[in-house]
């Protein structure tokens, strides 16, 4: 049973991958956009889950770290500019409890001796921590820490840098199993320095093509 759980993970993971990448260079918008878009946020779901069975607590919440974007992002190209759903909310309220017990990780294999583990724990726990902290101080609360907004294409910007997000997370897995570059931290950290890259520059890119 394991066996089979880790081919569909790998299979799921591949789909993940190259469909995040054809996201990226297709034209976005339109309905081959959106179909990808549903199978990417399905085969994360199985993503999270088979990994779940597969791994343990530490990696899971690793996994929801990048299924928390999926979520959102895909609920923000849903919604638009409607407003959010009770369940919108508790996913942000758990996404936010999720990212201290990453902070608590950190906290902890760092005295146990287990720095890289530390550093993940804890780059990807700030990260986390960041979003959601800013999530629910927004659309539940209502008093936004962040003043950036872009009026009606508020949306797309969520969704676009939320979805990005979760492909940097599926990449650090990537990199992190096939030990890419020859060191744990290296692994997942590698990733999200080039992938924030790439989202200040989508964002600047999107702020002048929709002359913001």
């Amino acid at each position: 049973m394991r066996d089979t759980v880790v081919y569909v993970h790998a299979l799921l993971g591949l789909i993940v991958f190259c469909i995040g990448l054809l996201q990226f260079v297709l034209k976005r918008g339109g309905k081959n956009h959106r179909r990808l878009g549903r199978v990417y946020f399905f085969s994360w779901i199985g993503l999270l889950c088979s990994g779940a069975y597969i791994g343990d607590l530490f990696i899971t919440i690793i996994g929801l770290f990048g299924f928390y974007y999926v979520f959102t992002g895909f609920r923000f190209a849903v919604l638009k500019e409607k407003p959010m759903k009770w369940y919108d909310k508790a996913f942000m309220l758990a996404g936010l409890l999720f990212s201290l017990i990453l902070l608590y990780y950190a906290v902890k294999l760092y005295f146990v001796g287990n720095l890289n583990f530390a550093i993940i724990s804890l780059v990807f726990g700030l990260l986390f921590g960041l979003s959601t902290t800013q999530d629910v101080s927004r659309y539940i609360l209502e008093k936004p820490i962040q003043k950036k907004n872009f009026g009606k294409m508020d949306w797309f910007f969520n969704h676009s840098a939320r979805m990005i997000v979760s492909y940097i997370a599926a990449l650090s897995a990537f990199t992190s199993i096939q030990d890419i570059f020859g060191n744990i931290a290296l692994n997942f950290l590698v990733p999200v320095l080039f992938g924030t890259a790439y989202m200040v520059y989508t964002e600047k890119k999107y702020i002048r093509e929709f002359k913001l």
